[in-house]
């Protein structure tokens, strides 16, 4: 059988009963019947880049293609109830990024959605999981390049070019797993096996005349200790608010007062998103690599508690560094001043 003749998709998603298909055909997101072939119904009218389907069926997430006069439509997550007699959109999420892929967690509950590197950028990528039924992303990691991300079954942990390392928790925590990734390069397809003990790398290493598709089995998933100074949490100099302190989404506030401004080839902007128990939000921005005879690298600590319609109030920023010389740990974080 063959489905949307020539009309080019970008991304397609059985149900969860396998009698259907939704794809990214052509202008919108259709649905086929596999017995039929035929087209039983249709969302949007926009080429898509990216969708996916609710693990119940319910709900389908899509973005739209970056193409034409708007690029902000690529950046906006739409979601459409399929419950319902007739399909209608319930929500859009704000990424901020150009984003290229979607997948929903296997219990339904978080939406995973990728946003690469922009071409002609020299900020990183983002993975962001999104509590879609809430409205807000509890999680945001840096992602190096275009590089692909993978879930295991569980959508507990995430592989791909992560700043921090090849495999994280959703809440950021590195993971121990026993690859010797150092000298593969980049990724251009990655994906965990059935029990998720197992890892596929597909790309091209620097080393090698060609390209190749390698398995591991993972020895070990276990978060790694964090680093000294993160598991005792260290002091931060308390600073003064910025004028603009309610924001729909924290971290592009905390890229604008507090992100590079010079950016070089050593310079590096990693920004962490984490839901606190108590509802509340911390953003952490680190600048490494700075252009500056003391300050080796800064790191601001944002404190956001939840404001009227949808958006947060920014109520404490607290800010250290790490110093390149003088009578002060180089890999000590301090609110003392560089010498």
């Amino acid at each position: 059988m063959a489905l949307a003749n020539a009309q080019g998709c970008h991304d397609v998603a059985f149900t969860p009963d396998a009698m259907a298909l939704w794809a990214a055909c052509g202008a919108g997101v259709q649905r086929y019947s596999l017995e039929s072939g035929d087209i039983t119904s249709e969302l949007g009218d926009r080429p898509v880049e990216a969708i996916a389907l609710h693990p119940k069926g319910e709900i389908l997430a899509s973005v739209a293609a970056n193409l034409g006069p708007d690029p902000e439509i690529s950046k906006r997550i739409v979601l459409w109830q399929l419950s319902a007699a007739l399909p209608s959109q319930v929500g859009v999420l704000e990424m901020g990024a150009s984003i290229t892929d979607l997948a929903f967690t296997a219990d339904g509950r978080y939406l995973v959605a990728q946003a690469p590197t922009e071409a002609q950028s020299t900020r990183p990528g983002q993975v962001a999981i999104w509590d879609w039924q809430r409205g807000h992303a509890v999680h945001r990691h840096a992602l190096l390049g275009s590089a692909p991300i993978a879930m295991n079954p569980d959508g507990t942990i995430l592989a791909g070019g992560f700043r921090d390392g090849l495999m994280l928790e959703r809440d950021g925590t590195a993971i121990e797993h026993g690859i010797l990734i150092r000298q593969q390069g980049g990724a251009d397809a990655v994906a965990f096996g059935p029990t998720g003990e197992e890892l596929v790398w597909a790309g091209k290493p620097p080393t090698f005349p060609t390209p190749v598709v390698r398995l591991w089995r993972v020895t070990s998933l276990s978060p790694k200790a964090p680093p000294a100074d993160d598991r005792v949490e260290a002091d931060y100099q308390t600073i003064d608010l910025p004028e603009s302190d309610t924001t729909g989404d924290p971290v592009a506030l905390a890229r604008e007062h507090y992100g590079l401004r010079e950016f070089n080839t050593s310079s590096e902007e990693a920004v962490t998103l984490r839901m606190l128990p108590d509802g509340n939000i911390e953003v952490t921005l680190r600048l490494d690599g700075l252009k500056d005879d003391s300050v080796r690298a800064i790191r601001y600590r944002l404190h956001f508690t939840p404001a009227a319609q949808g958006r947060w109030q920014l109520g404490e920023v607290g800010r250290q560094q790490r110093c390149w010389r003088g009578g002060i740990d180089p890999d000590e974080w301090t609110t003392q001043l560089c010498p």
